[in-house]
């Protein structure tokens, strides 16, 4: 659990606080200013606990919110985070980073319109994306690409994380 910090907002929430690939950690920058301090916090946190490759991107790109990895990374674009981004993580991770383009503004992070189950199964919801981020959604090379409504969506991550905590 990450302490909080008395001038940072909802610290203790660290869904979007970095992306962590292969031992690496990507630290999230903020794109609003009351919580652009809450990434280095993070990957502080990251390197008190044995991180030794971290970095805290130079572009705006909000964590997990904006890049998911099981198996592969996919990375959204929208309101909240700046292209430049996705090639610091290629770079930095040293793998491709797929880049879905996000249109719907209920969705401006890639997970709350995207899950990906596992490696072979990814549920999404298709009208959250541009016509181009539909097209790398349908092309990754996981086998079952699901399309879902939202609250499918919410409903099919959910009970994957509860079997995920049951078998733990």
């Amino acid at each position: 659990m990450i302490e909080p910090v008395p001038r940072l907002p909802d610290v203790v929430f660290a869904t979007n606080g970095a992306t962590v690939v292969g031992g690496k950690v990507l630290g999230a920058r903020f794109r609003h200013m009351e919580r652009t301090d809450k990434g280095p916090n993070y990957l502080d946190w990251f390197v008190q606990h044995g991180s030794r490759k971290v970095l805290w991107l130079a572009f705006v790109s909000e964590g997990d919110g904006d890049c998911l990895s099981v198996e592969r990374v996919l990375a959204s674009i929208s309101i909240r985070t700046d292209p430049h981004s996705h090639c610091e993580a290629q770079e930095f991770l040293g793998l491709p980073l797929p880049s879905l383009g996000l249109a719907n503004p209920d969705h401006y992070h890639v997970n709350t319109a995207l899950s990906m189950l596992h490696d072979t199964e990814i549920v999404y919801f298709p009208e959250a994306f541009t016509p181009g981020g539909r097209s790398v959604a349908r092309s990754t090379r996981t086998p079952r690409t699901l399309r879902c409504s939202p609250q499918s969506l919410y409903r099919s991550t959910t009970t994957w994380c509860c079997r995920q905590l049951q078998s733990a």
